[in-house]
């Protein structure tokens, strides 16, 4: 946060926690150092591309319910 604060004095600290919560911290490394790296006009909007749009998951598909099993006898033992 405090790297991209240097860059631009534009950037406020809960716009960076924004846009990186629910991130792999590799990811988020990884841009910002290409962020520093390049140093471009807008450091936010690089960094925000750079991430990429989250893709939430899919839920699973339902499942069918199988009938339960008749009993073969009565007598449980």
């Amino acid at each position: 946060m405090r790297q991209l604060v240097k860059l631009d004095r534009r950037i406020r600290p809960n716009q960076v926690k924004d846009l990186i919560a629910d991130r792999l911290e590799q990811d988020v490394r990884r841009a910002l150092a290409t962020v520093r790296q390049t140093h471009p006009e807008d450091p936010l909007a690089s960094l925000r591309r750079l991430l990429g749009t989250r893709v939430a998951p899919e839920p699973p598909p339902a499942r069918e319910a199988v009938p339960p099993l008749t009993p073969i006898s009565e007598e449980p033992y």
